[in-house]
């Protein structure tokens, strides 16, 4: 695994912005069951009062302009908050937070 960067980044949240933290690497691991690939993957860290919220996002490294664009759409329209307070998120199952 090699670190591409670190920097800051900003989501807004119930009309407030969050700062986090987006760490990018690239590394060699395998994707949807398939043999190793090179891929791109980004971390996003937000500490949001007393939680934590972290998402990740790994691409085929030749996919990075396509995955760029949806990770940038998916951010700009995630909401784990609703009108001040926390979104609970339903478990289901297959999910790895059953069991």
């Amino acid at each position: 695994m090699k670190l591409v960067s670190q920097s800051r980044f900003q989501v807004n949240q119930g009309g407030r912005n969050v700062s986090g933290t987006l760490v990018q690497y690239e590394l060699t691991r395998s994707l949807f069951g398939e043999k190793s690939h090179r891929c791109g993957s980004q971390l996003y860290l937000f500490r949001d009062g007393p939680w934590l919220i972290q998402g990740r996002f790994s691409y085929p490294i030749e996919r990075s302009a396509t995955a760029n664009k949806q990770i940038a759409d998916f951010l700009r329209l995630w909401q784990w908050r609703a009108q001040g307070n926390l979104v609970q998120l339903k478990r289901t199952p297959g999910d790895g937070r059953d069991g």
